[in-house]
């Protein structure tokens, strides 16, 4: 569910790369990074108005080449 700010719209979606996600486990490191990167967009979303809805690991993305 996406909720956007009065005349704001939204789509959802799902990326893959050719594939089932990856799975598996990360670094301390990676984690903070993929955590603090996470944080950042949930900060922008809500200085704009806009409220996620359905905030979990599930829901972040990660690019490959980081």
């Amino acid at each position: 569910m996406c909720r956007a700010a009065p005349g704001q719209l939204l789509h959802g979606y799902e990326v893959g790369w050719g594939g089932p996600c990856e799975r598996g486990q990360v670094g301390e490191n990676e984690a903070r990074r993929i955590a603090e990167g996470a944080l950042k967009g949930l900060n922008l979303l809500h200085t704009r108005g806009i409220t996620h809805g359905d905030v979990s690991l599930r829901n972040i993305m990660k690019d490959r080449l980081r």
